[in-house]
């Protein structure tokens, strides 16, 4: 086995004012794209439409050379978000998630994603739209997919963001993951009382990103801390993906969580220097949502 396999979401990010604002995003996407940089195989699992947005999306993979052999075309739209940039930071104003909402692992899924040393899920990346559509059984859904995937002879990960559910968690943990947390920055024993208390729901090591103010990784036996590194912030969408990948890439490969932390803030903080996302999309400007 070998490479990182991504499982979740994709869009196109829709910026207002740039000159080519059609972009491959999603969390998903953008975390496997992060791997590829680092010169790690890599593969996406997920849904696009059967529309020119979807078209282009695969295109655009394969041609990076992203592995796209379990990524269904549905029939309908891709999901789509709409951006604003505001003194370097991106502002949603609008989003559908299209066939997204229709996103399931299959058997085939699962075979396929055995064949990598790693597979990452980013379950969290839709988590409100998908509450608000009143998509079924939303966290069940996904409670299964963790305990599927971590039974895999793999290691496991999942982006939590700033969501917290206990089952999730219990469901991700079991399996002695590693889990991805997105908060506020905080004082040293907040911070490590809360990657404590995330660690007990079973988790092999959890990470902490906070923006600007670093990162931390609690391993069950020591805290380990990274500053954010320096940067010309342009435009802060895909930087904590760039830094969940980056982060992966080096663990994956053998490195301590020191080491795979200062690689993560590094390429955030290079992701951060450049408007829109890591690869503009060809869509004609009566072919975008």
């Amino acid at each position: 086995m070998e490479g990182i396999c991504i499982a979740g979401d994709n869009c196109v990010d829709i910026y207002s004012g740039l000159r080519e604002s059609c972009f491959l995003g999603g969390n998903g996407v953008n975390t496997a794209l992060a791997v590829l940089k680092q010169g790690v195989k890599s593969a996406y699992v997920g849904v696009v439409g059967n529309d020119p947005a979807g078209n282009s999306i695969l295109r655009t993979l394969s041609h990076m050379g992203m592995g796209t052999g379990r990524v269904r075309q549905l029939e309908g739209a891709t999901g789509w978000t709409r951006i604003a940039l505001i003194d370097g930071d991106r502002k949603f104003i609008d989003e559908n998630i299209g066939v997204q909402r229709f996103f399931a692992l299959s058997p085939e899924d699962y075979a396929y994603m055995s064949g990598f040393s790693w597979v990452h899920h980013t379950a969290f990346s839709n988590w409100p739209t998908a509450v608000a559509a009143g998509i079924p059984s939303y966290f069940e859904s996904m409670a299964a997919q963790f305990e599927r995937i971590g039974a895999l002879s793999g290691g496991f990960s999942v982006d939590f963001s700033d969501r917290q559910d206990v089952s999730l968690l219990e469901s991700a943990g079991r399996n002695r993951g590693i889990g991805f947390f997105s908060r506020l920055p905080m004082v040293s024993r907040d911070l490590e009382n809360t990657c404590r208390e995330l660690h007990d729901h079973g988790f092999s090591v959890v990470v902490v990103t906070m923006g600007e103010g670093g990162s931390a990784a609690w391993d069950g036996h020591a805290m380990h801390r990274q500053e954010a590194l320096p940067t010309k912030v342009v435009d802060t969408l895909g930087a904590g993906d760039a830094f969940i990948g980056a982060f992966l890439a080096r663990w994956v490969g053998g490195e301590d969580v020191e080491s795979s932390l200062h690689a993560g803030a590094w390429l955030a903080a290079r992701v951060c220097e450049k408007a829109a996302g890591y690869k503009p999309l060809e869509l004609e400007l009566e072919a975008k949502p």
